[in-house]
């Protein structure tokens, strides 16, 4: 190649905006010549560099030419750049994507797994079947022989019934195969997610050196032993822990013990054949650890906030309520010094306190919070912004739980009028709003309303997003749910069979969705006497929020309560009040003992206690009840005026 020619490659190289380049054994003169040309450009104007390495394969027996060491240790000693290592064509394409990733969108693009794919919105990227850390991890390999071998034996079987359609073992067979594929296939999901989640944290950790603990904990994980990969992370907790004592000294240490934590979280998730509530215990372990470290050893600002703001969502999300809180409000602080006390930031940070106090039925502090992300969002984005249309969405939800019906539907057709002009009156969160307004007109009873607005949310959803479409299923979930209220029982079933059958095939037989249609399917077969069915499908909700959300979670508790209702309705007041109180001791336990919801359970089994006569008891929580609800929701409540009828009741039938 004549030297003008390599000009002109040079020059190419000088305007392009992405220079990657492949080593394997030997880095030869002209490659190195375009590199100096695009490590040039790197310092002009920030040319992002992307270089790998292909390790030697298995067996081989040539080495790394001694130019090729050197150009190593230039890199690292020099340039202070890293570079990443690779040992197939489909691990190679992962990472450049999650470096790509993490240089356009700081690691939070919509990169998922989908059927054993990783997608990066609807581009494909990779099978995950074709990755070390995936094939030759044992847990990863048994799950899906097992699914597949599932999935021959469910169709063999199949064929039985459709030549044997009156042997009752083959429909049995079918039935007991595909309640195991569901439940696999749900920990195969959550598994791949944690796989994928831990890639994202290392590539995150790629930019940096570590340590040689470190890189091996990494490259055990990459070759798919997890088994060693967790060891190794767990001996670097060690001596973080070690290293705590001699803080002063070791800061930039003990930050990459940090990562090694958060790292740590992915991999212990990702520990399909440990149960779910061992695996939650042991990240709240890690994350509080991870937290604590941070606090002592000046960890960079902007990752401590987004460590705290994952931290508060790994609380929320599995009830953790009054701890989310706490990290929420130190993530708020951190937030504030970074960007400010008026930035998008920091409304989102409001937004997400007011969103944990709702749930907790705090709403004078949900409403506080709510409204300070509005007046940013409407300071610094302006009032026809849709973050300014959420801000009214979460303030109007507020509402609508106090009973406020009108203020609430105000803030929605306020976030309404927003998206219809900035997004288009087809734009799925035009559809959100539409579906808020339905649900406050079916709290007010006006279900012809309800309907109109639940049908133009469904309309949009079924055109945007398509008829299978998890959004969608929750359309057709609410519909029914209004049905039900009229008493046409029928037309709701419909309605929630079809949002079922989406959640099902979308989300999986074993997702908290599909729990919630359960959970719904459950409540109309009991208000039609169908106490069977009734306790069936309440059963596989209550089945589903056990495994994947725990024993002790408030959902969990609303499908206990949802048994107890049956039972009580047979007239089985043991078994009801054996339900009833394992529901309200998880609801006191993580909602307190004033929370409306917790309120429902002392209702309900005032209720039960009525029913077989003994009008003490009954009158004993009917009042507890009342207290709550009168200080929560206030004295002029449908809810607490019907508890202070039952009370009343109790008093005149106690005096006969």
């Amino acid at each position: 190649m004549d030297e003008r020619k390599q000009n002109e490659y040079n020059e190419y190289v000088r305007n392009c905006d992405v220079f990657v380049v492949l080593f394997y054994l030997k880095a030869g003169g002209f490659t190195m010549e375009e590199f100096t040309v695009a490590e040039e450009e790197n310092r002009k104007r920030k040319l992002p560099l992307f270089i790998y390495f292909k390790e030697s394969e298995h067996g081989q027996n040539e080495k790394e030419s001694l130019e090729l060491t050197k150009f190593k240790n230039h890199i690292e000693l020099q340039l202070e750049h890293f570079w990443g290592s690779y040992n197939t064509t489909p691990e190679l394409h992962l990472d450049y994507v999650l470096w790509l990733d993490s240089l356009l969108f700081g690691g939070n693009s919509e990169l998922k797994v989908e059927k054993g794919e990783i997608t990066l919105g609807d581009v494909p990227i990779v099978d995950m079947s074709e990755l070390a850390f995936a094939f030759n991890n044992k847990e990863y390999l048994q799950l899906k022989k097992r699914l597949q071998w599932l999935d021959k034996n469910i169709e063999s079987v199949r064929k039985s019934i459709e030549k044997y359609p009156e042997d009752p073992d083959f429909s049995a067979t079918l039935s007991q195969n595909q309640i195991e594929r569901n439940e696999i296939l749900q920990e195969f999901e959550r598994q791949q997610n944690a796989l994928l989640g831990a890639a994202k944290q290392i590539a995150e950790l790629s930019k940096q050196q570590v340590s040689k603990k470190l890189q091996d904990a990494i490259n055990a994980f990459k070759s798919g032993n997890l088994d060693l990969a967790n060891s190794l992370l767990q001996k670097l907790e060690k001596d973080g822990e070690q290293l705590m004592e001699e803080i002063d000294t070791k800061h930039e240490q003990m930050h990459e013990h940090i990562e090694a934590q958060l790292l740590q979280i992915k991999t212990v998730m990702a520990e399909a054949e440990k149960p779910i509530e061992e695996r939650i215990k042991r990240i709240a372990e890690i994350y509080a650890k991870a937290d604590d470290w941070a606090k002592r050893s000046d960890y960079d600002d902007k990752k401590y906030a987004q460590l705290l703001l994952d931290y508060a969502g790994f609380l929320y999300d599995y009830a953790f309520y009054k701890q989310a809180i706490d990290v929420y409000l130190r993530q708020i602080a951190i937030t504030e010094k970074l960007y400010g006390t008026d930035s998008k930031e920091i409304a989102t940070s409001y937004n997400n306190i007011g969103g944990v106090y709702w749930y907790q039925s705090e709403y004078d502090k949900a409403l506080e919070f709510h409204k300070k992300a509005l007046e940013i969002r409407e300071k610094v984005l302006g009032k026809e912004h849709p973050d300014t249309a959420t801000s009214y969405n979460e303030i109007g939800l507020v509402y609508k739980s106090q009973g406020e019906y009108d203020k609430a539907l105000e803030l929605y057709f306020k976030a309404l009028d927003i998206d219809e002009k900035v997004l288009g009156k087809e734009h799925p969160d035009t559809a959100i709003d539409y579906n808020n307004i339905g649900v406050v007109y079916k709290s007010q009873g006006k279900y012809d309303k309800a309907l109109e607005y639940y049908f133009k949310a469904l309309d949009i959803r079924e055109k945007v997003l398509g008829k299978e479409h998890p959004d969608t299923a929750q359309s057709y979930n609410n519909i029914g749910l209004v049905y039900y209220r009229q008493g046409e029982y029928a037309k709701a079933l419909e309605y929630h069979f079809k949002a079922l059958d989406i959640d099902e095939k979308k989300l999986g037989k074993e997702h908290p969705d599909t729990a919630i249609n359960y959970n719904n399917i459950g409540v109309v077969y009991e208000k039609q006497g169908e106490y069977n069915k009734a306790l069936e499908f309440h059963f596989k909700a209550l089945d589903i929020r056990e495994k994947v959300l725990g024993k002790e979670h408030p959902h969990t508790a609303t499908s206990y309560n949802n048994i107890g209702l049956v039972y009580d309705s047979q007239d089985e007041y043991d078994k009801a009040l054996e339900f009833h109180f394992k529901a309200l001791d998880i609801k006191e336990k993580v909602l307190g003992k004033e929370h409306p919801d917790t309120a429902t359970d002392y209702n309900n089994i005032g209720w039960v206690y009525r029913e077989q006569g003994d009008y003490k008891k009954a009158l004993e929580y009917f009042e507890k009840a009342y207290e709550i609800r009168k200080i929560k929701l206030g004295e002029q409540n449908p809810k607490t005026k019907d508890v202070a009828l039952s009370i009343e009741i109790m008093k005149e039938k106690m005096k006969k």
